[in-house]
């Protein structure tokens, strides 16, 4: 399967000379799975979207932050969930010295140490989500005849790795990976800064970026251990100054589908600010930023401040707008989101200007 996948992603490119070179994003996790699932819902969303030049996301972290992020998908992103066969364990990402290989990676890392308060009732809540663990336990069985005998897994963890990571207990008995193959704890790191092993691995894909989420607090802290490590290319990623990372809990995606994005609020970049910034709105400057301004950038900081913004609200187009007629664009609404060409103006750098293509487009052949 990840042989067709690798086989695709190169026909792709070749074929495709006058679009985007592609790139592999990768999500890096966090402590829980709020900014891990806004990266992620995003990342999915963006793979669909003509000329974004964005693969499939991977996601490295932890069974239990898997477990987390899909529940929030799944009620912020209309029953979205993580594709088992893209998740790798942290340990094994760390171990194998960052290893996803084809194209180009783009790895955000969620290094904000942003814990979400608990979360309301989502649209899809209601909805059992077939890929997820959690809900009632299961009745106890009783003992067989052979009463609670184990047999080896004879394949050596292979089907294992093939289940998806969010299932509810290990097939055949096998021992799951992160209790199978330990790791030395990685150094202690000051908080929002990711750890020195994370960064390590990050150095051994010379055409790679690094985008690098953390709090208005952490972003010395993320310089420093940046610093170690010259030939990373990263970019920081932070609210400003007096802003803090907040969570809506009622938050659901309008499931745009472009290249423009969707914020809760219109953002702007500035050192300082007040207020609260939603990680959804963090990890969409993330994404844009690696969308639209140069990845080969030893490192640059971008600071977020949540409102003043040159907002862009535009009518909603995805699959049922297109399908559905004005009573679906009626239901479907306006999506919030900035000229993002005037919002990084202020970096002073060069800005490159995106347009999803229209029916007018291609009807005309003038698309790119």
């Amino acid at each position: 399967m990840m042989t067709a996948r690798l086989a695709f992603l190169v026909a792709a490119t070749h074929t495709a000379s006058a679009l985007k070179p592609l790139a592999s994003p990768v999500v890096i996790g966090g402590t829980t799975g709020a900014v891990t699932a806004a990266l992620y819902g995003k990342l999915q969303r963006m793979e669909s979207v003509f000329d974004s030049g964005l693969g499939r996301p991977a996601l490295v972290g932890s069974e239990k932050l898997v477990r987390q992020t899909d529940k929030i998908l799944w009620r912020a992103y209309s029953m979205a969930s993580v594709t088992p066969g893209d998740v790798v364990p942290k340990v094994d990402f760390i171990k194998f010295r960052g290893l996803l290989g084809s194209a180009a990676p783009l790895y955000f890392v969620d290094s904000t140490g942003f814990q979400q308060a608990a979360s309301q009732k989502g649209l899809f809540d209601g909805l059992p989500n077939p890929f997820g663990g959690g809900g009632s336990k299961p009745t106890p069985k009783k003992p067989s005849a052979g009463g609670n005998l184990k047999l080896p897994n004879p394949f050596g963890g292979a089907i294992e790795a093939l289940l998806p990571p969010n299932r509810n207990e290990n097939f055949m008995g096998s021992e799951s990976v992160t209790k199978s193959a330990p790791v030395a704890p990685p150094p202690s790191s000051k908080p929002g800064a990711p750890d020195a092993q994370l960064l390590q691995a990050l150095t051994t894909a010379p055409g790679g970026a690094c985008y690098v989420l953390t709090s208005s607090e952490g972003v010395e802290a993320c310089e420093e251990a940046l610093a170690a490590y010259p030939s990373l290319k990263a970019t920081i990623i932070a609210p400003a100054n007096g802003v803090a990372l907040s969570s809506d809990g009622d938050w659901v995606s309008a499931r745009p589908q472009d290249l423009e994005g969707e914020l809760v609020a219109p953002v702007a970049l500035g050192d300082s600010g007040e207020g609260s910034l939603d990680v959804q709105d963090l990890a969409e400057v993330a994404i844009q930023a690696s969308l639209r301004l140069s990845r080969d950038v030893e490192r640059r900081i971008i600071r977020v401040v949540s409102s003043g913004g040159a907002a862009a609200t535009r009518q909603n187009e995805n699959y049922f707008t297109n399908v559905g007629g004005e009573k679906a664009a009626q239901r479907e609404g306006d999506v919030t989101s900035v000229d993002w060409t005037a919002t990084f103006s202020v970096l002073e750098e060069d800005v490159e200007v995106l347009k999803s293509p229209e029916e007018s487009d291609w009807a005309a052949g003038t698309y790119r």
